[in-house]
């Protein structure tokens, strides 16, 4: 690295004295000017000393990664460029010497410079105020890790339309940058980001944030991504695709002013350990439904809506759903029950069994939006269709449990053989629409409870999985399976028991819960394994 230090201007030291003129005397005007001279040059002297050092402007250059060249003028502007007007491969500016770094306040970047691969702690100068980035190459940057972490004085980004496409990794990008008030990120590519934990946590003086318009299905983590940032008043996260997300903790922490959030078909609210609190007592007002809803409720009912909440609303928001009185049993063409009979069932009982995904781990799946093909290898036809319990409803309401319980819908896949059990009535009616049958209510849970019961879904099977077991959970996820969050939560009072039964012969459906005892042996007899009771629901 080369750096070399000039003076725009040179300033003059004084003259020396004229030797031509000597005399042995003085006369009375020779005293004047020794005095007038005596004068000047203490004027001189002064203004040297108390003039400001920025008269003598000094301007930096510089050479850092490989092919790149820098300049740092007087006004703290530090401009990156490629050495030879061509391209070149910048580096973290962390790699200029420090006494140039910590005069820069602004920061541009000229056409041809590209960033590297790891980009993390590209930019991030404590005292910088400006960034221009429009120019910089982003192509095969992978990282852009705390790009401007702990920026505090940062009042600007000019993001432009930089290329993001491939960037994983957005963990703390503008982390701490207190001082900033609005950001745009709307022209960013984020399809191939995992990682987004603090994205722009802290930024407490934000109050208008556009986040990118493109997320992909690969975002896993987003701890804490708007933590802090007790500014914003709106949010936008419609393009967000929490699907991969396991479980996110404090992404709405103290964001104490948001009126306004918007959502879409991605959203997953069970992973999120708390959703932003609304200043109505309320809760939210659905604009979707036209009605309100509290944290909790959109916790367990609405996954995979989208929506927009708002904290103002009507006045009188339409009533709550009733839930529907169970329909007719519903049979196959051939008159036979529709749940899989297991083929020489073993004999074994004990702890219950966990089914492992088929195919390689890891990978994510969703709520099922069609029923799966017909599987003509699997299990055989069913011989006993499980029928819901004949009508739950909820307690009467005449007290704390009434206002507390909500009806949990059951559906079938005529394909695959599962049943799926919701709160959700969205998300009801759109497996209907995708062909599943809706068996009605099977019954009544709480809204909260100390015991929530844990779902999971297994991509590869296309099955899911609910248990109140953490131990159970995280052994399933270890092997594979993708957690979505709470489904709902058990009865702590044990008001009525859900049998769980396990059939080791299909590959689909492989467990099935019912609170009616005599569903429950007439599948023990057909070769289920009994597993007792899986949780509880509010006694009717």
């Amino acid at each position: 690295m080369n750096v070399r230090i000039y003076n725009r201007q040179e300033r003059d030291v004084g003259m020396p004295p004229n030797p031509a003129r000597r005399t042995t005397g003085l006369h009375i005007k020779d005293v004047g000017r020794v005095l007038l001279a005596s004068v000047i040059a203490a004027f001189a002297l002064a203004a040297s000393i108390l003039l400001p050092t920025s008269v003598v402007a000094k301007t930096v250059e510089g050479t850092f990664g490989e092919g790149c060249s820098y300049t740092l003028d007087d006004g703290g502007e530090l401009v990156v460029f490629p050495t030879d007007g061509v391209s070149g491969v910048m580096e973290s500016v962390h790699a200029i010497p420090e006494n140039v770094t910590k005069r820069v306040v602004a920061i541009s970047i000229r056409s041809g410079v590209k960033a590297p691969e790891d980009s993390s702690e590209l930019l991030n100068l404590k005292g910088l105020k400006v960034a221009d980035l429009s120019c910089l190459d982003t192509s095969s940057t992978i990282r852009l890790a705390s790009l401007f972490e702990g920026c505090s004085e940062l009042l600007s980004v000019e993001l432009g339309g930089i290329d993001t496409s491939k960037v994983q990794s957005v963990d703390h990008m503008f982390y701490a940058c207190s001082s900033l008030t609005s950001l745009d990120l709307s022209s960013l590519d984020f399809r191939s980001v995992r990682v987004a934990n603090a994205l722009v946590s802290e930024c407490y003086a934000l109050a208008d944030l556009r986040l990118p318009k493109t997320f992909g299905t690969e975002l896993w983590g987003m701890d804490a991504m708007f933590a802090g940032d007790s500014r914003l008043s709106a949010l936008d996260l419609s393009a967000v695709d929490m699907g991969a997300v396991a479980e996110a903790l404090h992404v709405f922490r103290d964001v104490a002013g948001l009126v306004e959030w918007k959502v879409g078909k991605g959203f997953r609210p069970a992973v999120l350990d708390e959703l932003p609190s609304s200043p109505n007592e309320r809760g939210w007002w659905s604009v979707k439904d036209s009605r309100w809803y509290t944290n909790d409720q959109i916790k367990s009912q609405r996954s995979g809506m989208a929506d927009t909440y708002r904290s103002k609303g009507e006045e009188k928001p339409v009533p709550e759903e009733k839930p529907q009185g169970q329909g007719s049993t519903p049979k196959n063409e051939g008159g036979k029950p529709a749940d899989p009979k297991p083929s020489n069932p073993k004999q074994d009982s004990g702890k219950p069994a966990d089914p492992k995904p088929q195919g390689k781990g890891g990978e994510q799946g969703k709520t099922p939006t069609k029923p799966s093909k017909p599987n003509n290898g699997g299990a055989a036809k069913p011989k006993a269709d499980p029928k819901p319990n004949q009508n739950p409803k909820p307690s009467p309401k005449s007290g704390k449990q009434a206002v507390q319980a909500q009806a949990m819908h059951r559906l079938y896949n005529p394909n695959s053989g599962e049943h799926f059990y919701t709160a959700s009535t969205g998300e009801r009616d759109g497996l209907v629409r995708a062909g599943w049958r809706y068996e009605g209510v099977a019954w009544v849970a709480p809204t909260k409870s100390g015991t929530p019961v844990f779902r999971l879904y297994n991509k590869n099977a296309g099955d899911h999985h609910y248990t109140t077991s953490k131990a159970e959970r995280d052994k399933l996820v270890s092997l594979g399976w993708r957690y979505e969050g709470i489904g709902w939560y058990s009865d702590d009072a044990k008001g009525q028991a859900l049998f769980r039964l396990y059939n080791p012969n299909a590959k689909a459906g492989s467990h099935h819960y019912t609170v009616n005892a005599g569903e429950r042996d007439g599948l023990v007899r057909l070769g289920w394994r009994n597993e007792n009771v899986g949780w509880y629901g509010v006694k009717a």
